[in-house]
């Protein structure tokens, strides 16, 4: 079992996906952090050694080592609440590297129809900055993955940070049309159904029939991120994250994110923003992350 609260532990948790998306956005943004404490639980033998502590956890995730993450099926938590065995056995199934992680969330949680929505910030350091939303009874999930069109965008330079507000930025925004927002209902529904296992009488009340907006406070929250960039950059420099995107969900008005992840992740919005990936320094990350991913200083 590995932990955020042993230091000796850090290094190691970060060599997989979601749990080091889920430490990068605590380091750089920790008044956002989206757990409390965090573990890792590497096998079954390892969670039944642990069983009384881990099943004190509220939260599980699915993770892998650092490209074997994506071969992990949406829904792997699927009928498993209460059950972490089997939900470690389904992801050993799935890859070998697979692990699960357990946290207890900073913020409420809600079923995924119950969400008032989804945010996803990219960032191209130094140059623009991209905000994709999504509206009431969806998540970002499926648009990590270009699965479904972005209900409404704004569109960034680095200079319109200083000056961006809650009012000025209404010039900059983009919403998609009836048309676009109903085949995402369509996409967003099957997922629900297919891949979560949640009946259509359940979700579909959730799900508004025209797009309606997110909150005026959710988008001041993304905003707030925003703004704390320029202060940033030096050190996102020195890491070497030259692009990245922070993503999370709407609950009760108020943008929560969960994770800072570097955009080889998210292959949409590489095409669609033509985001550059640093070759060099990903080449490093994936070769030696005690050094890449060491505290900055």
């Amino acid at each position: 079992m590995l932990s955020t609260k042993n230091k000796k532990d850090i290094d190691i948790v970060r060599q997989y996906g979601r749990a080091n998306d889920m430490l990068l956005l605590r380091e750089f943004f920790p008044k956002v952090c989206p757990f409390k404490d965090l573990i890792i639980i590497e096998s079954e033998e390892d969670y039944i050694r642990n069983q009384e502590y881990a099943d004190g956890f509220l939260n599980k995730r699915p993770d892998a080592i650092i490209g074997a993450e994506k071969t992990i099926k949406s829904g792997t938590a699927k009928g498993t609440s209460g059950e972490n065995l089997n939900f470690m056995k389904r992801i050993k199934e799935q890859t070998p590297d697979g692990v699960m992680i357990l946290f207890n969330p900073n913020h409420p949680q809600t079923e995924r129809y119950g969400r008032d929505g989804g945010i996803s910030i990219a960032v191209d350091l130094g140059k623009n900055i991209y905000i994709d939303c999504l509206g009431k009874g969806f998540d970002c999930q499926l648009l990590s993955k270009g699965n479904i069109v972005p209900h409404e965008s704004y569109t960034l330079t680095w200079e319109d940070i200083q000056n961006i507000n809650i009012e000025n930025i209404k010039q900059k925004r983009t919403v998609t049309n009836n048309e676009e927002y109903q085949k995402s209902v369509k996409v967003w529904s099957k997922f629900l159904k297919d891949s979560v296992g949640y009946s259509v009488k359940e979700f579909s009340p959730h799900i508004p029939k025209q797009y309606q907006g997110i909150s005026a406070k959710a988008l001041s929250d993304a905003i707030a991120i925003i703004k704390k960039l320029p202060n940033l950059k030096a050190v996102f420099d020195v890491r070497g994250l030259n692009s990245f995107i922070i993503q999370g969900n709407i609950k009760q008005g108020r943008f929560t994110p969960w994770q800072l992840s570097d955009p080889t992740r998210f292959v949409a919005k590489l095409k669609s923003t033509n985001l550059k990936v640093n070759e060099a320094q990903l080449k490093k990350q994936q070769t030696s992350w005690k050094e890449w991913q060491k505290p900055f200083v």
